[in-house]
């Protein structure tokens, strides 16, 4: 990429700061993380060079780069780029628009991976609220706010309530993205994820298989969202008694994380913790 940028003569640095912001997205999918990081830094700092320290792509930049970070576990310094990003637009466009309510997911997404559910769960409510008022309620960001809101109060243990939510987000999605979409499989993995908590294992097997199977059609087999698949299907299975196949699975996402992430990362830790208790 820095070939790239050194080989523009005529080419726009604004344009290269787009290639270098795209090819870091790509990176980011396919589980590159390091690559992708140095990438969105190199673009944050052209895009600051041609527009300023405050403006929509700066902020824009701002966000992604922070994704990368939150995919890293570098927590402290994404909820820091979050949030610059989150004030930076508030300025630029005020409290109520469709980007301030996307910052304030990403905020409340890394509050999450924190241990801060409170605090989660008030700001996905501020940008679904956001997104109502501006959208209406048969709109994607509103569906895919009402499943972050949902996986939240799961883990604070509102499962009523949490379900209630997924079921709307699920059934949106699926009207709005069809049958097969990767976030209608995020959507049928929470939806799982509230059942077994509910002690509904049977239920929550048959979805998590589903999200699976759709995951490895649509994201191929070696990526961050099926190993969290092969994770929560392999907890329930343990629950059901099923102790070979639930370390099996246990297994293969662990090694599916470390071949993407490196030994030393959050979801590497996670799933070593899933297999522990698969193995207890």
């Amino acid at each position: 990429a820095r070939s790239l940028q050194g080989r523009a003569a005529g080419v726009k640095n604004s344009d290269v700061a787009t290639s270098l912001n795209d090819l870091a997205l790509v990176l980011r999918d396919q589980g590159k993380l390091a690559e992708a990081e140095s990438l969105q830094r190199e673009a944050l700092e052209l895009r600051r060079k041609i527009y300023g320290k405050e403006h929509a792509k700066v902020a824009m930049s701002l966000n992604n780069l922070a994704l990368v970070l939150r995919s890293e576990g570098k927590l402290a310094e994404a909820e820091s780029l979050h949030r610059e990003a989150l004030a930076m637009q508030r300025k630029l466009f005020g409290e109520e628009n469709l980007d301030v309510a996307t910052s304030l997911n990403n905020v409340a997404w890394v509050l999450r991976d924190e241990g801060r559910l409170a605090g989660a769960e008030s700001t996905f409510r501020e940008s679904l609220a956001i997104q109502k008022k501006l959208l209406g309620d048969n709109q994607p960001g509103v569906a895919i706010t009402l499943d972050n809101l949902a996986f939240v109060m799961r883990e604070e243990h509102k499962l009523a309530e949490a379900e209630s939510l997924e079921h709307q987000s699920l059934d949106l999605q699926r009207k709005l993205f069809g049958q097969e979409h990767p976030s209608v499989a995020a959507a049928l993995n929470n939806l799982a994820m509230i059942l077994d908590a509910q002690g509904k294992t049977t239920d929550a097997e048959e979805l998590l298989r589903e999200a699976l199977a759709m995951r490895r059609k649509l994201l191929g087999n070696e990526h961050p969202e099926v190993a969290t698949s092969l994770d929560n299907l392999g907890l329930v299975l343990r629950k059901q008694k099923r102790l070979t196949e639930a370390e099996a699975l246990a297994r293969d996402g662990l090694a599916m994380r470390k071949r993407l992430f490196g030994d030393e990362h959050l979801a590497v830790a996670n799933s070593l913790n899933d297999l522990a208790l698969v193995l207890q």
